[in-house]
């Protein structure tokens, strides 16, 4: 960054007039002195600005000033502009000693304009149809089961990336995070989306995952057009003639992640197809019951049903059996069992999260996606959610209730105030746990700002913010939602790289990794990532390298279309 006129942070986008933790940063030295030992930023109100003459008193009403404070964080020290007193709809920009924001908007519909683009992505990433301006019909021969060399339809899908590879898992999720977007939105076309792309897209993927599950078992194939021998073999276009040899393969192989993830997606289905195709529903919810069954026979785990319990209560929103009930409240059980209450670790800033083993859990041995337990405990938050808003009046709702408050005020809340932009860190561990980077935060417990390996942050963040959003609406708190909303703009250019990270809206110098089609609308990268032994926030700038961080990935952009869904239907304030 440059120092002497510091970029000015502020997301991309705008906020809605009931934000309540409207802000802008400017980095700043720790031995800064600003005039008089104060600091002043101007809230600009340029569409009022350019109607009248310069100087007149119309000009001058559209300065605020606002006094900045200052903010010492581990990730760095900070001028803070709150702009929560700006509430008038219109375009606005602030001014601090010669740096000058990017231009935003106050407008109480204004992050409705990302549903279109979010739901381009949709259409452009399609696999096996015709997309004009960005590919022709493609892999019309998928697939080829690697272990017996027989061609089945594997036709359809999304290209999962950058590149054009389908893992069921991601199929999945997309198609779980579009069903929700309908269940908050029916008429797409109230927040500005073409309710036949909509139903095109689900319409695709009921005919798709269906296809991809094993006749035996019930299980999906997890590993279909994907890397069955080595890395990145499906990123290629083919001839699209069954068995000419060039067919993408399959592997028959599954896992719980996968499992999850389609029973969601097959339950949003079921609900979907209710009243259009009651045949059809009762298919997906068929195939939903027998992945849950598979799953507890064929994929045992030391912690079912606690980790169930997405697919459970997602099955429970369309399927009122009680088993789902019974199941779900099992696996709240167990994990509020966990969870801390009161001293820790030689603390008692922080507590509400979970411990296994004498140690906060889901970090993974900090490989692969691991080093990320803090958003897996916002998970945690969307499931004590869920539960509420299905089953108020359960026997066990006030215990999911104290259990949810806590796990947000005891933990996640404060984390989030570690960050000057207010998104979440990524990691909550020890110090006598083997990661690199990691910085003091209270007692024996230790955290890391970013993730070191795999993707960036975008995913877990858009995550944390739908989860954010439903605790908002179980607690009837707004305050949640307003939270969720800082998560959001992370991605929106509210960053210490001052990137949006959704093509089509902002700003970013960035690199983005799409070889085979180019540019998408709507399609956002996989996000920051940490510096591994310094933790420090990582973005690839250089266009002539482009790791993960910087790819195209259907997850994020899935997450943030289900994420903004729930948000734009909640009061911030």
């Amino acid at each position: 960054m440059n120092t002497t006129h510091p970029v000015l942070h502020v997301n991309h986008v705008g906020f809605r007039p009931d934000d309540p933790l409207k802000r802008a940063l400017v980095p700043v030295a720790s031995d800064r002195i600003g005039w008089l030992g104060g600091e002043t930023f101007h809230g600009v109100e340029v569409s009022s600005l350019i109607r009248h003459p310069f100087g007149s008193p119309e000009w001058m009403a559209a300065h605020h000033p606002i006094r900045g404070t200052r903010e010492r964080t581990p990730l760095g020290e900070y001028l803070v502009c709150d702009l929560s007193a700006l509430s008038t709809r219109g375009g606005y920009q602030i001014h601090h000693e010669g740096s000058r924001s990017v231009p935003f908007m106050i407008y109480r519909d204004v992050w409705k304009r990302c549903f279109r683009l979010l739901l381009e992505w949709y259409r452009i990433a399609a696999c096996g149809e015709a997309v004009p301006g960005w590919h022709e019909a493609c892999h019309l021969d998928d697939g080829r089961i690697a272990d017996i060399g027989k061609t089945q339809d594997f036709v359809g899908g999304w290209h999962d990336a950058g590149d054009l590879r389908k893992w069921t898992s991601t199929m999945a999720f997309v198609t779980h995070s579009l069903a929700d977007f309908v269940r908050e939105y029916p008429d797409p076309s109230a927040v500005g989306a073409d309710p036949d792309l909509v139903r095109h897209q689900l319409e695709r993927a009921a005919d798709y995952l269906i296809k991809t599950l094993d006749p035996d078992t019930g299980l999906p194939w997890h590993s279909i057009a994907s890397d069955v021998r080595v890395p990145n073999e499906s990123g290629v276009w083919t001839d699209n003639i069954p068995n000419s040899g060039d067919e993408r393969e399959v592997k028959r192989d599954t896992s719980p992640a996968t499992a999850d993830h389609c029973v969601r997606a097959f339950a949003g289905l079921a609900d979907w197809f209710e009243s259009r195709d009651p045949e059809r529903r009762r298919a997906f919810l068929s195939a939903a019951r027998r992945i849950l069954d598979s799953w507890k026979n064929h994929l045992q785990r030391e912690n079912q049903p606690e980790d169930m319990l997405d697919a459970l209560l997602a099955l429970a929103r369309t399927d009122p059996s009680p088993e789902w009930r019974i199941l779900a409240a099992e696996g709240l059980r167990r994990l509020l069992d966990r969870q801390v209450h009161g001293t820790c670790f030689g603390q008692k800033q922080f507590t509400g999260f979970f411990v296994r083993n004498g140690m906060p859990d889901e970090n993974e041995n900090f490989q692969g996606r691991g080093g990320r337990n803090l958003f897996r405990y916002a998970r945690r938050v969307r499931q004590l959610s869920r539960a509420l808003l299905l089953w108020p009046a359960h026997p066990e709702s006030a215990r999911w209730k104290d259990g949810l408050t806590l796990l947000l005020e005891g933990c996640l809340e404060p984390m989030t105030r570690m960050s000057p932009f207010r998104a979440l860190p990524a990691c909550l561990c020890l110090q006598s746990d083997p990661v690199p980077g990691k910085r003091p935060l209270s007692g024996a417990l230790c955290f890391r700002y970013f993730g070191i390996h795999a993707e960036g942050n975008n995913c877990e963040l858009a995550q944390t913010a739908e989860a954010f959003g439903l605790a908002a609406r179980a607690l009837a708190d707004p305050r949640w939602a307003a939270l969720g909303q800082k998560q959001i703009e992370w991605i929106f250019g509210f960053n210490p790289f001052d990137c949006c990270m959704m093509t089509g809206l902002g700003y970013s110098t960035a690199a983005v990794f799409s070889p085979f089609v180019g540019q998408i609308p709507g399609a956002i990268v996989g996000g920051i990532l940490g510096t591994p032994h310094e933790d420090q926030p990582l973005l690839c700038m250089n266009r002539q390298l482009s790791p993960m961080m910087m790819e195209y990935w259907s997850a994020p952009t899935a997450a943030v279309l289900a994420a903004l869904a729930v948000l734009e239907n909640q009061p911030f304030s």
